[in-house]
């Protein structure tokens, strides 16, 4: 079974701000060091998985290139519209 990589990113960021919360707020030590193997054990399992890539990917996002930016293109209208707007006036 494979777990999508932005629900493993969602969840590393989850458990880092649990870590870093519960070592700001005084809670125990074992709770904050518990917290942060696991924080370091998902990238490990990742690595295990998918390789060095996949760690680079999880840790720093993906590499895709931007997608071109298209140029505004004039439209004109058909000639038989014009006419009928020509009628009109």
């Amino acid at each position: 079974m494979t777990v999508p990589l932005g629900r493993t990113r969602r969840n590393l960021g989850a458990l880092t701000v649990l870590t870093v919360g519960a070592a700001l707020t005084g809670a125990p030590l074992w709770t904050v060091l518990v917290l942060a193997l696991t924080c370091l054990a998902i990238p490990a399992a990742v690595g295990l998985h998918g390789g060095s890539p996949l760690v680079r990917t999880l840790l720093l996002g993906t590499a895709a290139p931007r997608p071109p930016q298209h140029e505004r293109v004039q439209r004109t209208r058909p000639p038989e519209i014009s006419r009928r707007r020509e009628e009109l006036v």
